[in-house]
């Protein structure tokens, strides 16, 4: 009996454990207001594959890559870029700040997206054959960034 009473301790105290280890959402008064949180989580995905149609860690397209980001953060935005760019306040490049979203093309033709990290820089998934990394964007097309402001 007191076998079972140490294991049943230790269980207990493992499984207390691991819940202290579970990601932290970090809390904030809008989505905005948290860029930093969103370009840290965005980063722990650098160097996973694109795959067309991609909504997971197992590979994303870009606006799978975007969705699954703000997801983490209670943020539930439409699957397609095309849907992407109509959530939110628009913002033009020289007011983005870490956490906007975006987006590139033209307005009739919005054909890519990702996070802006500060600096000129953002995070995304490119295409087929690459993986999920940081790149200039006076190297991109710029369309328009979106502020996302609701929790």
């Amino acid at each position: 009996m007191n076998k079972v009473k140490k294991i049943s301790t230790i269980l207990i105290i493992f499984m207390l454990l691991l819940s202290n280890f579970n990601a932290v959402k970090v809390k904030a008064n809008t989505v905005s207001d948290n860029g930093q949180g969103i370009v840290m989580y965005s980063k722990m995905f650098l160097g996973i594959p694109y795959l067309n149609g991609g909504i997971t860690p197992a590979g994303f397209d870009c606006s799978g890559f975007v969705q699954y980001v703000y997801a983490h953060f209670g943020v539930n935005l439409p699957r397609t870029t095309y849907d992407q760019v109509n959530v939110g306040t628009r913002i033009s490049k020289a007011d983005l700040k870490p956490g906007d979203i975006v987006f590139f093309g033209s307005e009739s033709n919005v054909y890519h997206d990702g996070i802006y990290i500060g600096g000129g820089r953002f995070i995304h998934s490119p295409r087929s054959g690459q993986l999920i990394r940081i790149e200039y964007l006076k190297y991109m097309d710029f369309y328009t960034g979106v502020r996302i402001t609701g929790k």
